[in-house]
């Protein structure tokens, strides 16, 4: 019976069904469009920086301002010379240089953040270069209110002996506009 109404349906009636079918297939687009924009993540830089910079630039729906740090750190082998380990700690400011570490054994920096700003921001800590299986991050991704401040723990350590190097990226997005700040937990870096 319910085939026949369909069959039944004269030229008058199809116009508004082409209608309602094309205005949702415009919506739909819209929002997957939007929640594409809203969910895009960074690409891994092209090169990595041997001093720190920074990057400020608008999308769409985001005020980005990402710190760029370079990062060092070497793993020796284990050995003790006259009951002394040798170890060497750096305390550079201009890059994140763990030192020369034993195998197995760890260093640990801080990165202390700070939202400044008048809202809500989105915080990613990203790590590139050959050192990126070497460094743990107690926080990677997280919202920092207004004028919240946060200490972020980087360990560096590992058991293959080397030279590492790379680039730690503090990624910040703000939203652009203060109505859309409810879908910040939404985004991602």
């Amino acid at each position: 019976m319910m085939f026949n109404r369909i069959k039944k349906l004269k030229d008058r009636d199809k116009i508004p069904l082409i209608a309602v079918t094309l205005v949702s297939i415009i919506i739909i687009s819209f929002i997957l469009i939007f929640f594409s924009m809203l969910t895009e993540e960074f690409p891994e830089p092209d090169n990595i920086v041997d001093k720190q910079g920074t990057l400020r630039y608008d999308t769409t729906l985001f005020k980005v301002y990402i710190v760029r740090y370079p990062v060092q750190g070497t793993i020796v082998p284990f050995t003790v010379e006259n009951k002394t380990l040798k170890i060497g700690i750096s305390a550079d400011r201009d890059k994140l240089n763990f030192g020369v570490l034993p195998q197995t054994l760890s260093v640990r920096k801080f990165l202390n953040l700070k939202n400044r700003e008048d809202s809500k921001a989105r915080i990613c800590v990203r790590t590139y270069g050959t050192i990126r299986d070497f460094v743990n991050i107690t926080e990677d991704t997280f919202i920092l209110e207004k004028e919240e401040y946060r200490e972020v723990q980087l360990t560096f350590s590992g058991d293959r002996v080397g030279n590492y190097t790379g680039e730690i990226d503090v990624i910040t997005k703000k939203m652009r506009y203060d109505f859309m700040e409810p879908l910040l937990p939404l985004t991602r870096c």
